[in-house]
């Protein structure tokens, strides 16, 4: 869009896209549903977008969040019903110009539902709701886990890192009138 609001590019169809991302390391946009991804290159000085071929792919089900890493080399996608063809409780760590090459996977407990790289791109920090994981990116082991003592009926839907790096935030399933909608902090951990 110009700055007046008015699009100067044709818009880019998408079924039910659920997220957006910017890379701003390798100059990509990443958008995704429950079962697609896909990325584009983007051009900030013409404002272009440029379909990267063989990235509109089913690549998970029911897919909730992804993240990028700092340098842009890696996409973790959280896909609670799985992103493999045969089920299982991982985000697998995708290359994000060919999802199919998959470096490894980062293992959780339970379903994942949100994952977000620390700032430093060494540890991805992930969730399946009930437990939060702290993992080492290069080996994809486990460096800690835990489980908050969260109240009944509440459950983690998002992690983030503040831009700092310092904190990891935690966004609670959110019920339109009920006490659940939270936003917990605690600070980054040192391995």
């Amino acid at each position: 869009m110009n700055p007046n609001g008015l699009f100067i590019r044709p818009n880019i169809p998408m079924e039910e896209p659920k997220r957006i991302d910017y890379d701003a390391a390798r100059k990509h946009v990443l958008v995704a549903t429950e079962s697609n991804l896909v990325t584009f290159v983007f051009d900030p000085l013409a404002l272009t977008l440029d379909f990267v071929s063989n990235t509109d792919v089913p690549v998970g089900s029911g897919c909730t969040d992804f993240s990028i890493s700092p340098n842009g080399y890696r996409l973790a996608y959280s896909c609670p019903k799985s992103n493999a063809t045969v089920p299982r409780n991982s985000i697998i760590d995708m290359n994000p110009l060919d999802y199919y090459d998959a470096d490894a996977e980062w293992n959780l407990n339970g379903s994942p539902v949100s994952a977000s790289f620390s700032q430093d791109g060494e540890t991805l920090i992930a969730t399946d709701g009930a437990t939060l994981y702290f993992f080492n990116v290069f080996n994809h082991l486990l460096r800690k886990s835990f489980s908050p003592n969260l109240a009944a009926g509440e459950s983690m839907r998002k992690v983030r890192v503040s831009r700092d790096g310092q904190l990891v935030m935690i966004l609670m399933k959110a019920t339109l009138g009920d006490a659940t909608g939270k936003v917990y902090c605690l600070p980054m951990p040192v391995f």
